[in-house]
């Protein structure tokens, strides 16, 4: 699993910000939680988050 990690290819860069799903998880809350972790990775290399995939 990897948490606030980038993986930096020739021509890519791949931001993990993940975390454990468990049977008590609510997909929209995980999507949203990612969303908020993402935030200030993204802001940190000077990337405007659009949307999550």
């Amino acid at each position: 699993m990897t948490i606030r990690t980038a993986i930096v290819g020739p021509d890519s860069l791949t931001v993990g910000v993940g975390g454990g799903i468990t049977a008590l998880s609510e997909p929209p809350e995980e999507i949203r939680e990612v969303g908020i972790k993402a935030q200030a990775f993204l802001r940190a290399l000077g990337v405007e988050q659009v949307g999550y995939s």
